[in-house]
């Protein structure tokens, strides 16, 4: 029965397919049917040689006696021994008819809801608009399918959105403020240590380097080299030294 149900289902929604979308007036905005063209030879070729395949596929599921493509690899199997062979064709003995019974009976299936299709979406195009309208609870959810996007979106898409969106947030202004954080105080204490070495410790350093160039070059104009000035700034120093002693 289940078998059954997905042939017509099958055929029926394959032929409705095909007769909107390939029969009648067409739906085409005449902008969009200016650029319609057919396929190419690379994905048309490809298309017809599954199509001769799908077309010919029975022929692998037929009975035994009633299959060329048996008989023509028969022999290759030939090897598995003639017990094998004679039971084999036993069953098939048996299996033929009611092989050919579901065949025929598929066929009928098929062939009916190809024949819906027709009624409903070639010939009587109103008798879809009034199912649709008998039976609007199920025509809603099958036209909506069942809601399996909507619900897919809701549970998945947009919370996978929502979660990457706080996550975002979490490495934006979290982490990466922290970081740039970091980085401005590193960068900030840089520059003091860099002022207080500057002005600190150089400034320390170049001062006392500066005294003492000041004093050598205010000791070097003393130092002449003439002998007479040496003997007059020693005279002048013991006169001021006893100078110091007698009026103190």
């Amino acid at each position: 029965a289940l078998g059954a149900a997905g042939a017509f289902g099958t055929a029926f929604y394959m032929f409705r397919l095909y007769f909107v979308t390939f029969e009648g007036e067409s739906r085409v905005d005449p902008h969009v049917a200016h650029h319609v063209h057919e396929s190419p030879r690379v994905m048309a070729v490809p298309l017809i040689i599954l199509a001769v395949f799908a077309f010919g596929a029975g022929l692998f599921g037929t009975s035994p006696e009633r299959s060329p493509y048996y008989t023509f690899v028969n022999p290759v199997f030939r090897a598995a021994g003639e017990g094998a062979a004679h039971a084999g064709g036993e069953g098939a003995g048996h299996q033929g008819p009611s092989e050919f019974t579901m065949a025929l009976v598929s066929v009928a299936i098929a062939a009916a809801g190809i024949a819906l299709a027709y009624q409903m979406y070639l010939r009587r195009r109103e008798l879809a608009d009034r199912m649709a309208e008998r039976f609007r609870g199920a025509y809603t959810l099958l036209l909506n399918k069942y809601w399996v996007d909507e619900i897919y979106n809701a549970v998945f898409v947009d919370f996978g959105k929502w979660l990457c969106h706080r996550m975002w947030f979490v490495d934006a202004k979290g982490v990466d403020g922290a970081v740039n954080g970091t980085s401005w105080l590193t960068v900030f204490a840089s520059h003091l240590s860099a002022r207080f070495d500057f002005r600190g410790v150089d400034g320390l350093v170049n001062a006392i380097a500066d005294v003492i160039q000041g004093g050598s070059q205010a000791f070097k104009r003393i130092q002449t080299g003439v002998i007479q000035n040496y003997l007059l700034a020693m005279a002048m120093g013991i006169f001021v030294i006893v100078s110091l002693y007698f009026f103190f």
